[in-house]
Formats: C-alpha cells, structure tokens, sequence
C-alpha cells in the first residue's frame, strides 16, 4: 500500500512537471519575438510613423516584432525616411537627422518642368523639400525656354524661386536671333542681319551686314524689349566677363556671344576696313567723356582681340559697324 502510495506521488509530480514544461513551450511558440527600438532626432517632437501609421513624437521607445519597416519622421515639413529591419532580441536606435530645405519655384511660364541636379521633380508652381547643400536648379518649357542657377542650400531654411525663363530664340525684326543671357543682361547671340534697308551695307566676304548709327538706333525703334546698348550695357557685359572679357567674347569663348573682328565699312570710300584686326559695334550713347562727333554721330564699342582690349570712342556718323540689340533679364 505504502508503495502504490508512493508511486501515485511520483506520478502526479511528473504530470505537473511535464504540464508546466507544454505550458512554457506553448508560450514561447505563441510570443513572437520582439526588440527595443527608440527613435530620437535633431527637432524633438517630430511625429513618427511607421508603416505610415502614427505612433508618437520623437524621442519615442516602442516594441517591435521581427519583419520589415517603413520608418517615416517628420516636422514643419521637413522628411526623413529609412526602412528598418527587426530582428529578434536585437535593440536598435535611429536618429532621425534632417538636413533638408525647403523649396519654392514659380515660372513665368506655367507647368514649366523642374529639374535638380537633372532629375526631374515636379512642375511650376512647385513645393517640397531638398537635402542641404550645393545643387543646380534648372527650369524648361517646352524645350524653347529655360532657367539654370546654382544654390547653396542651407539646412532649415527655405529657398524661393521665380524664374524668368530665357527664349533660346528671340525675333527681332523680320528675323530670329539666338540669345544668351551674360550678367542680368540678354544679348543677341548674332549681329543683326536686316538688309535693304537705306542706311546698311550687305558685305559679300564675310555675309554680315552693317549700319549707320541713326539705322542701328531706329531699326529697335518698334521694340517694347529690345534696345541699342548703352555705355554702360556694354561696360556691365566686361565686368560681368571679368578678366580676358575680349577673349570671352569671340567665337567658341564661354560667353556664347560670338564676337567676330569683321571691321567696318566707310561709307563715302566704298571699303571695308580693319577686318581681321577689330570688331566695332554701335551704342545709343552720344557722347563719351563729354566728347561727341558732331551732332549726328554716336559712339562705339571697340574690340582689339590681339591686344585682350576693348574702348569706346566717338564716331563718324558715315560710318557703317556692327549691330547687336539687348534687353534686361
């Protein structure tokens, strides 16, 4: 009896045991395995969200299961983003560090297209966020227009653009012309070439045409936009071009203006002169140091490419030079 007895102990122990040991197995089946994530950043009481749900502000310390995640930060519209990858028992932290600035760009021309650093981001108007730093903003309609600048953007702040799309042909006249912007100025990228017109002379050597100082000025006349250079249009185009401006100006220099040292035509003699030596354009200023010739002629722009030089000087108003029309940007 004392021995049945014992052996029903024995037997009952071991159930326990054995129920104790299914309970624990099945709790550990049925648990999935969790880790400590704490999400902090450099603007605390940022909003989290994962999987773009909302869980709280930063700093923020939840339990995660084992998969993948979407992690999204944000604040005053600023956005970071990374996917996190849980696994078991493995605490882990993210720092959520912006760096970002914000972005505003209107055109003059709507739905305009807007590229940075030659990724296309949207269209005008447009708003978003870009990572700090130094990037290359450009603007295109329709391939005929375009905008480009470098910004340095700082972090936190915002940048607001409107850009005035520049026509990469402009008419003028009866013809169009390239143009390109130097400075805030927009110059015709080729002489003017209006012919049979009193006052012009056609030259057969080189196929470009030049003008008395009264045609040069009243040919523009009709123009809303479009001027003979000032003095001083022409003084900003150097100092904008900096050092070796002349050599800049010429043909394949990096302006794009595309100056040529065609000389001039002198009227009352029937001849071209100094071709190959200078490049002589007209401006709409009369005087130049308080000296004018006479009271019909204007002054020039004068370019001696050998020399890296350039004047201006006072002129016969018989004589025939080289046209080119500007406009602000």
């Amino acid at each position: 009896m004392l021995h049945f007895s014992f052996l029903s102990q024995v037997y009952k122990a071991c159930s326990s045991i054995a129920s104790i040991l299914l309970v624990l197995c099945l709790v550990t089946a049925c648990t999935p395995d969790v880790s400590d994530i704490e999400i902090s950043s450099n603007l605390p009481g940022s909003k989290v969200y994962i999987n773009d749900k909302p869980v709280g502000e930063t700093p923020i310390a939840i339990k995660l299961v084992v998969g993948s995640y979407d992690i999204r930060v944000e604040k005053k519209g600023f956005i970071y983003s990374r996917t996190l990858e849980i696994e078991p028992n493995v605490p882990m932290k993210v720092y959520a560090e912006f760096n970002q600035t914000k972005l505003e760009v209107d055109a003059d021309k709507p739905y305009a297209e807007i590229y940075l650093d030659g990724n296309l981001i949207g269209t005008a108007p447009y708003k978003g966020v870009v990572d700090a730093g130094k990037h290359t903003l450009k603007v295109i309609k329709d391939g005929s227009y375009d905008y480009e600048k470098t910004i340095i953007f700082k972090p936190f702040g915002t940048v607001s653009v409107f850009a005035k799309l520049l026509e990469h042909k402009a008419r003028i006249g009866r013809y169009r012309y390239p143009v390109v912007r130097i400075g805030r100025l927009v110059w015709m990228a080729e002489n003017l070439k209006e012919q049979k017109v009193a006052g012009t002379h056609w030259d057969k050597a080189s196929g470009e045409v030049f003008y008395t100082w009264k045609v040069a000025r009243r040919l523009v006349g009709g123009s809303r936009k479009w001027r003979l250079p000032t003095v001083d249009d022409w003084k900003a185009l150097t100092r904008y071009l900096g050092a070796d401006a002349v050599l800049k100006l010429l043909p394949g220099g990096v302006s794009g203006f595309g100056a040529k040292p065609l000389g001039f035509y002198k009227g009352d003699y029937g001849l071209m002169l100094e071709a190959g030596i200078r490049a002589y354009y007209w401006t709409s200023t009369v005087s130049i140091g308080g000296v004018r010739w006479a009271d019909e002629g204007g002054v020039s722009f004068e370019m001696r490419p050998a020399k890296g030089r350039y004047e201006f000087y006072p002129h016969d108003p018989k004589l025939y030079f080289l046209v080119r029309y500007v406009r602000d940007w």
